[in-house]
Formats: C-alpha cells, structure tokens, sequence
C-alpha cells in the first residue's frame, strides 16, 4: 500500500499547536475565553488535535485544564 499522495488529505493527521497565556486562557483569570472554548469546540468536531505548548510544567498546567 502506498503512502496518501499531499492532495488526499482524507486520512491525515490535522494538529494544532498553540500557546496557553494570553492565547487559550486570560491573562488576569486563567480561564478559557468564550471565543477560545468556541475554537476548541470547532476543532474538536473537525476532529483536529490540540497541543498545549507553554513554559509551565505539568504540575501547573493540570488544573488550568481541569
């Protein structure tokens, strides 16, 4: 079998990398905005993966993601 050719995107893999502070969560609560839940929500129905990149360690970053 033959690796999908770049214009059958149909069984790849699709992910998102993005950042926590200031971008998921607010800077002031550490909470989801309404537009950044919006977005997950979005992505998790287009069956898109997201990646938490951030300087914070485990430890800190567990609560924040409940």
């Amino acid at each position: 079998m033959s690796p999908p050719s770049h214009r059958d995107r149909s069984h790849a893999t699709r992910v998102l990398f993005t950042d926590l502070d200031g971008t998921l969560l607010d800077l002031q609560t550490y909470r989801p905005s309404a537009p950044a839940l919006a977005a997950l929500r979005a992505l998790a129905a287009h069956q898109v993966a997201v990646v938490a990149v951030s300087s914070k360690t485990a430890a800190e970053i567990g609560p924040l993601l409940g």
